[in-house]
């Protein structure tokens, strides 16, 4: 706009060309900054967009490790070398259960199953991991 403005002076542009040129260069500066502007918009929604799906993404992750740390922890008692035999179940058991989510707030019904057989409390457990999986919560 300055050198416009120069060029206005006496030995350049008259002043309705002068004005012509300062308004066309307003307007396309005007131009250039609403592209710009949607430009940047535009890149805005998209990073915003990829960190959404990218939250989810590892929301997701997160909750499946969560949900399947319970039926590791029994693939895992299962694998046991006493299982050819009647195996009682112990407070080591249960305490194992105790910290796993869904479980937390069951304490006095796992801990019914103290002596007596592992196989009735693995069944009892992987039942309360299917209801807490439809109900998509803790028990």
């Amino acid at each position: 706009m300055r050198k416009i403005s120069e060029m206005g002076r006496p030995s350049g542009l008259t002043s309705g060309a002068k004005d012509r040129l300062q308004a066309f260069a307003a307007q396309s500066g005007q131009e250039s900054y609403g592209r710009l502007a949607d430009k940047f918009q535009g890149s805005m929604f998209k990073a915003e967009e990829q960190l959404g799906k990218q939250y989810a993404g590892i929301e997701g992750l997160l909750s499946s490790f969560l949900t399947a740390q319970p039926g590791i922890a029994l693939q895992v008692k299962q694998g046991d070398p006493m299982s050819g035999q009647l195996r009682m179940t112990t407070q080591d058991d249960i305490q194992m259960f105790l910290t796993m989510p869904g479980f937390e707030n069951l304490g006095r019904e796992l801990n019914a199953f103290i002596g007596r057989p592992y196989e009735n409390f693995v069944s009892y457990t992987d039942m309360v991991q299917r209801m807490n999986e439809m109900q998509g919560g803790t028990v």
